[in-house]
């Protein structure tokens, strides 16, 4: 950005956010200003797209196909992309496991299991309700999610009345996450669920 005031700090989405500042000059600058990389809506997408592979025609199905297989999500459209082959490949109906294996393996083990937890959550996941799940304290929950969140894995937000939510950044990376624990843990966590629950309704 030539002879901009601001200087801008990316957040969310690390995978992707290299790509995106490698496009990006920063100027000196006297302002200050944070651009989250969230969900992307259909013209963004065109707009990457369109970055990504400049001589390909990219037609409102392919754009829509992007959107639904990618769910907006930056990192996963990048990898999408990339595993279709480029120039005038079709895209993927069915991306494959490791686009979202891969994120989880690159995992501690507290990571690894903050995402194993949060997978048996039906919708959204209270941050209220995970810490005593994992037993742990508010620093180290927080400290924790900004390590999964840089890998594209979870999202939040904050509700009107001061509830953190968590959710996924994509339904397929729930079920990745599923599908590599074992039925012992998943016993264990309901159950820990479970008592918290009860205790709560004391």
């Amino acid at each position: 950005i030539e002879k901009s005031p601001l200087c801008f700090l990316f957040s969310g989405y690390e995978g992707f956010r290299n790509h995106l500042l490698a496009k990006v000059k920063l100027s000196d600058s006297t302002h200050f200003c944070e651009m989250t990389l969230s969900r992307l809506n259909q013209e963004q997408i065109r707009q990457l797209c369109g970055e990504l592979y400049p001589n390909r025609n990219w037609d409102d199905n392919e754009i829509r196909a992007v959107e639904q297989y990618s769910e907006g999500n930056p990192f996963f459209i990048y990898e999408l992309l990339r595993f279709s082959g480029g120039e005038g490949k079709p895209i993927p109906t069915n991306p494959p496991d490791y686009l979202f294996a891969q994120r989880i393996v690159s995992l501690g083990k507290k990571e690894r299991g903050f995402i194993e937890a949060a997978s048996i959550f039906p919708g959204e996941i209270p941050l209220i309700e995970l810490e005593p799940l994992l037993e742990l304290n508010p620093w180290d929950a927080s400290e924790t999610y900004e390590n999964v969140q840089q890998q594209g894995i979870l999202k939040e937000r904050k509700t009107e009345d001061g509830r953190i939510l968590y959710s996924f950044t994509h339904s397929r990376m729930k079920e990745a996450v599923r599908e590599r624990m074992t039925h012992t843990l998943l016993r264990v966590l309901h159950t820990k669920r479970i008592a918290w629950i009860d205790a709560s309704l004391l």
